[in-house]
């Protein structure tokens, strides 16, 4: 059996009602995360009105699916689990968001939808329904849940939907927050991405020069053994990523340069070659200290 309670006045009786919804939006207010809200809120609902369970059921705009996002006072067993999806058309909380409006229902043996049978033999007789929504956006269900199946009085359902307002505006104020760190995190990410490829490219382009500048010595006649040795291994350090602590030797033939103060390190790379005729070479650059392996070259 379900109907409709009376609409809300705007704004509930009694001093003691508004210091509890003032300290409820006050409270509410100061949370960082959606889920720092959904732990401490049972405790800042209790103080407006009675129930023996309640729960909140936010909507996924993505896929058009509902989630229990908090449940307190059910039996450990009852099903579903917080965090698990339903559609929209499923039960009480998917119907109360589409058409949104509030709903009342009276458990009973003859009850029949899976989510009510479920609250009956949990010991439940009553449960109220309200949509969770501002006036931007739909964001899910608030349900009460209570022992006796005695009509909720109009001051009962007044707070109730007063609660529901103030959490809906929480939710949406820190749905809102989410989405722009989650945004912030996405553009850090995409902008040290970024800073790592311009890094690489930076990294090749020295590589590049090197070997570009090899070459042209390489093709310079004029040159002897030994300078040209020389020039190579001065091109060797500029080319890795620590200039400063790179150094090493280039051999061909019996030729050999060495860097002034030249030392082996057992942070080393050696490259062999020969040529056509049987003359061998060698290039060996060593780090003075460690470093990442990413930082190799």
């Amino acid at each position: 059996m379900s109907d409709t309670p009376p609409a809300a006045p705007v704004s509930p009786e009694g001093s003691g009602a508004e210091e509890a919804l003032i300290h409820l939006a006050t409270e509410i207010g100061g949370y960082r995360t959606t889920s720092d809200l959904l732990d401490h809120l049972p405790t800042h609902l209790k103080p407006l009105f009675p129930f023996d369970a309640a729960g909140i059921v936010l909507h996924d705009p993505a896929t058009n699916e509902v989630r229990l996002g908090l449940a307190v006072g059910v039996p450990p067993d009852f099903d579903p689990e917080v965090g698990s999806r339903r559609p929209t058309h499923y039960g009480p909380a998917g119907w109360v968001f589409e058409s949104q409006q509030p709903r009342f229902d009276t458990l009973t043996p003859e009850t029949t939808h899976p989510t009510l049978m479920q609250l009956y033999k949990g010991g439940f007789r009553s449960a109220l329904w309200l949509p969770l929504s501002t006036s931007r956006t739909r964001l899910g269900t608030f349900v009460v849940v209570r022992k006796t199946d005695e009509p909720i009085s109009p001051e009962y359902h007044r707070r109730t939907q007063w609660a529901a307002s103030m959490v809906a505006l929480a939710l949406e104020h820190l749905t809102q927050v989410e989405t722009l760190e989650r945004l912030r995190h996405q553009v850090s990410d995409e902008r040290d991405r970024a800073k790592g490829a311009l890094y690489d490219l930076g990294e090749r382009v020295k590589e590049l020069t090197a070997l570009h500048r090899t070459a042209r010595l390489l093709e310079d006649e004029q040159l002897g053994v030994s300078e040209l040795l020389q020039r190579i291994a001065a091109l060797l350090p500029p080319a890795f990523q620590f200039p400063d602590v790179t150094q090493g030797p280039v051999r061909f033939g019996d030729t050999e340069v060495s860097p002034s103060g030249f030392v082996t390190t057992p942070w080393v790379h050696k490259q062999t070659s020969a040529t056509r005729d049987g003359m061998t070479g060698a290039l060996e650059v060593a780090y003075l200290e460690e470093k990442p392996p990413s930082a190799e070259g």
